[in-house]
């Protein structure tokens, strides 16, 4: 299938193949990717959760004022969830990005950073990735609380 294909004519084409997925071609005849009958479902309803989806939520509560947090939940949902004021640096949109780029040094499970009103380390590293981090709330300065 080529990428200038419409909507329309793929997902009828996609409704009559028994494989459910076509490989899509850009204007060079390359394959550049996978489009399947779930991907055209999720464009028009959003997501769609099935029996293979197994996203665990982004932020979880241990115990008082300690999360359990996944390494790319973005900075502006922790502001927003825990009344926080952290400052992205350098273009990251993540917590784990921001421990990075606070550090200057790819994460390792241990590795701790203090930021305005919460202390974060990493828990589970998979390859390059911080997967899981956990912040503890700690008290705000005086001219940071609300």
């Amino acid at each position: 299938m080529v990428s200038s294909k419409s909507f329309f004519l793929l997902t009828r084409l996609l409704w009559h193949v028994s494989s459910g997925y076509c490989f899509y071609n850009d204007e060079y005849g390359t394959v550049s990717g996978i489009v399947t009958l779930e991907n055209i479902l999720e464009a028009i309803i959003g997501p769609v959760e099935d029996e293979f989806d197994d996203e665990q939520p982004e932020i979880v509560s241990e115990g008082s004022k300690q999360y359990t947090i996944s390494g790319n939940t973005s900075i502006d949902a922790i502001n927003q969830r825990f009344g926080l004021k952290l400052e992205a640096a350098h273009d990251v949109d993540t917590i784990a990005g921001l421990m990075i780029a606070r550090t200057d040094k790819l994460l390792a499970p241990g590795d701790r950073v203090e930021l305005s009103g919460a202390i974060v380390e990493v828990l589970e590293v998979r390859g390059p990735r911080a997967i899981l981090i956990r912040l503890t709330l700690s008290e705000l300065p005086p001219d940071q609380k609300k």
